[in-house]
């Protein structure tokens, strides 16, 4: 019976698809986020879910909850524009 292949052993080729591969099939991130005030209460701004200004402390919303936010009066991020992507007048 053959010994199993170590990692090194492996084709860097078989490595690289396999490391492609799970990059492809990561489950995508949510579109939109709400971003907690200071004592993590209230939300204070909506951000795009790619903006580069939003930290750990961000949490994901749907887009029901991104309009409703927006709608109510809530900022959205100056950085990433979440209002135009969700093509909100208000």
């Amino acid at each position: 019976m053959a010994a199993p292949r170590r990692q090194q052993d492996r084709c860097p080729s078989e490595a690289g698809s396999r490391q492609e591969r799970a990059r492809r099939d990561r489950p995508k991130g949510p579109d939109w986020f709400a971003e907690p005030g200071a004592d993590r209460g209230q939300p204070v701004a909506v951000h795009t879910g790619d903006c580069y200004l939003t930290d750990r402390r961000r949490r994901p919303i749907d887009r029901a909850d991104a309009l409703r936010l927006l709608d109510s009066g809530l900022p959205a991020c100056r950085v990433c524009r979440p209002d135009n992507d969700l093509a909100f007048l208000g």
